[in-house]
């Protein structure tokens, strides 16, 4: 496997620039998808695999549903004694099997660094939507519908790896739902919840090798046809706005005026004053240019905390180079070629050309996936392109 997949192999024949210009946070879409590629990525023996791991997995993350049902993990567990020596419930494959034989659905939370097909995909979508990715696995069996309808509070990628799953998605669609009360599907009652999805939008009954895309807020529900079925979920965690108070909160005990003393709440004038003082005094900072780098930075650190790389038997770190979502294009001036990133605009050799595209067609790559894919040019010269991409704001280094 290459050091990273790139997003627009899991969506193909779609290009990526078209979903994210006509899909991405807008609707519900239907991939076709690379049956081979995903089966490649992984399967029924992987899920078997992932399974065997009982140390791994606990009553919290190893969930088993039947018709809608959560069903109690006493039923599937044991107690035991867990990695860091505290109490666990770990699940108890004899168990696990009596269940999927009644037809159950088996749920396996947080899988996204437990196999390297599922950290690919993860950090594929992680780096095209410049989210953190969490994944879930889902395997299920011929008429029995695990969860009822329902919205997330993230954007959701289906991806159907093996079997066939009917899928309902709704026109009803929850705005910018958050996990907090009144805001997440658990707040309403499902008279609500039956009023709320309103009628059927599409059906799509996903087959291997398909994806489908979720936008959060939308209502949808799925029962997997003749067969077992396999599919997997991938997540995005956006930075919201909440996110960057809850950032700038840790750092206003510096600010005098907030540590100062409220007036005394009788006196109205005074008190309703000074609020108003600490509002134009938070807003001045706000607008300070090095808050908003701040937060760039800190929303960089959460989507890609977890991507990193080592390059055994060497024990030196790897970086990884992101390539930013900023406008870009090679083309042919008078003086010879010119390459166009991030409202900059440079001279690049003629020799360079081939290098340049290959970096503008991918996401993220290493240092040697370059090397590997451009022979005829020296070190020296990926060194200095390297270089003159991360100047005029085009690469992105994640430093480990």
């Amino acid at each position: 496997m290459r050091s990273f997949l790139e997003f627009s192999d899991l969506i193909k024949p779609t290009s990526q620039k078209a979903f994210f210009k006509d899909h991405y946070g807008k609707a519900p879409y239907l991939v076709k998808g690379d049956a081979e590629l995903y089966a490649s990525l992984f399967n029924w023996n992987d899920f078997s695999n992932l399974l065997l791991m009982t140390n791994v997995w606990t009553g919290t993350t190893l969930k088993i549903v039947l018709d809608e049902e959560i069903i109690d993990p006493a039923t599937y567990t044991r107690q035991t004694v867990g990695r860091d020596g505290t109490s666990v419930l770990r699940p108890n494959p004899g168990d696990v099997n009596k269940w999927m034989t009644k037809g159950a659905s088996v749920v396996l939370d947080a899988a996204e660094h437990m196999h390297p097909g599922l950290r690919a995909i993860t950090e594929a979508i992680s780096f095209a939507t410049n989210c953190m990715v969490s994944c879930n696995i889902y395997c299920s069996f011929d008429g029995h519908q695990a969860f009822t309808s329902h919205y997330d509070t993230t954007d959701v990628f289906v991806l159907q790896l093996d079997g066939a799953k009917k899928w309902r998605v709704y026109e009803g669609q929850f705005e910018d739902p958050i996990e907090a009360d009144g805001y997440y599907f658990s707040s309403f009652d499902k008279d609500h919840h039956d009023r709320a999805k309103g009628r059927t939008k599409m059906t799509p009954t996903l087959k291997p090798g398909n994806l489908l895309y979720l936008p959060k807020g939308r209502y949808h529900d799925a029962c997997a046809l003749k067969g077992p079925s396999l599919h997997a979920t991938f997540a995005t965690t956006q930075a919201r706005g909440v996110d960057f108070l809850q950032t700038i909160m840790n750092s206003m005990v510096e600010v005098p005026e907030f540590r100062a003393a409220l007036p005394n709440l009788d006196d109205a004038e005074a008190h309703t004053k000074h609020i108003y003082e600490l509002a134009e005094r938070l807003k001045a900072l706000l607008q300070q240019p090095e808050i908003a780098e701040q937060m760039r930075e800190d929303q960089k650190r959460r989507a890609f905390v977890d991507i990193s790389r080592y390059q055994l038997p060497t024990a030196a770190p790897i970086n990884v180079y992101r390539v930013r979502h900023v406008d870009h294009n090679v083309s042919l001036g008078g003086g010879g070629y010119i390459l166009n990133a991030n409202g900059k605009t440079v001279a690049i050799p003629a020799d360079t050309v081939d290098a340049v595209k290959w970096v503008l067609d991918r996401n993220a790559f290493l240092k040697h996936d370059l090397e590997e894919n451009t022979p005829d040019l020296d070190a020296s010269s990926r060194r200095d392109l390297l270089s003159m991409m991360l100047e005029i704001g085009l690469l992105d280094m994640l430093e480990r």
